[in-house]
């Protein structure tokens, strides 16, 4: 199941400042794209109101044979 993205979520709050203050003062990227299914299973599977993120280091061709990371992405996701 999808999920709609809260721009105002207090959880992205949070963590847009972690990252902010992981990656040198700047800003994150916030996008809402066409992946995260497992927030979207989550919230389902919980039920009500659940405020979720799904957040990670920039991935190309995902699932196929030309599925890469941009490793300069990664740092911040495992400090």
């Amino acid at each position: 199941p999808g999920w709609n993205p809260n721009p105002q979520s207090p959880l992205l709050g949070i963590a847009k400042d972690i990252l902010k203050r992981q990656n040198n003062g700047r800003e994150p990227g916030v996008k809402a794209i066409h992946a995260g299914l497992e927030c979207g299973l989550l919230m389902k599977k919980l039920g009500g109101p659940v405020d979720a993120l799904s957040f990670g280091p920039t991935i190309t061709g995902a699932h196929s044979p030309d599925e890469s990371i941009l490793t300069d992405t990664v740092p911040p996701f495992y400090q």
